[in-house]
């Protein structure tokens, strides 16, 4: 999850702040034009996933103590 988190948000940071080479990866070629622009939306889920998942599971410990 880790290293999720890494990848799509470094992806996501270079598709925020360099729009023209999301464009640019579309025209070379279609896969990282894709991925360029799915990758904002990837990192915000990821993170929304990240912390239901921390808070679940401090909840479960603090149960069993």
């Amino acid at each position: 999850m880790k290293y999720a988190l890494i990848i799509t948000g470094v992806l996501a940071g270079l598709a925020i702040t360099a729009p023209q080479l999301v464009v640019l990866e579309y025209f070379l070629l279609i896969v990282p034009g894709l991925v360029l622009t799915v990758a904002p939306t990837m990192f915000a889920y990821l993170i929304l996933t990240a912390v239901v998942r921390r808070l679940l599971t401090n909840h479960g410990q603090s149960q069993r103590l």
